[in-house]
């Protein structure tokens, strides 16, 4: 998946895996991006976050999708 969400508190991310052994990485945060990190717009941040990962092997779905306020969306 690329480019920038705006997510907040209680949020959830669900991403498909199609590869056994992989592995999960996270980012830098930022308080603001402009049109991505490479424009040198985008303003770091110190974030206390926490993250949850959960395997679901018996949920099956072709792309990434977003939970936010009660919502479904493909980011």
């Amino acid at each position: 998946m690329a480019g920038t969400l705006r997510i907040g508190a209680g949020a959830k991310m669900v991403y498909p895996v199609f590869v056994d052994g992989v592995l999960f990485f996270i980012g830098d945060s930022h308080i603001s991006q402009g049109d991505g990190d490479l424009d040198g717009t985008a303003m770091e941040a110190s974030l206390d976050v926490v993250i949850r990962v959960t395997v679901r092997r018996c949920f099956y779905f072709s792309t990434s999708l977003l939970m936010h306020h009660k919502e479904w969306l493909i980011p």
